[in-house]
């Protein structure tokens, strides 16, 4: 089982793989996982992401618009990002998304 830091590293990995393999040249923001920001649903641990400006500087401005967090699996390490349906079912039932 991952401890919140294993998670939050394997969810920054996941999230740097990602912007590697699907680069948009028109962004120019530094991005990076917000655990803190974050909540756990039993073997899941789903943590948003948004700019580095966002979220050390509240530059409103900077801000991402539909980034779905990442979702990492506790027991396995595998990470993806929410769904439409996770979502939804996520806020039917009271959580912070």
């Amino acid at each position: 089982m991952l401890d919140d830091r294993a998670a939050a590293a394997a969810a920054a990995a996941f999230l740097e793989e990602d912007i590697r393999l699907n680069p948009d040249p028109d962004f120019d923001n530094v991005v990076r996982v917000a655990p803190e920001h974050g909540f756990k649903d039993g073997r899941h641990f789903v943590i948003p992401f948004d700019t580095v400006d966002f979220l050390d500087h509240g530059d409103e401005f900077a801000r991402l618009a539909g980034n779905p967090p990442i979702v990492v699996d506790l027991e396995t390490g595998a990470c993806h990002f929410l769904d439409d349906d996770e979502e939804q079912e996520y806020r039917d039932r009271g959580f912070p998304i």
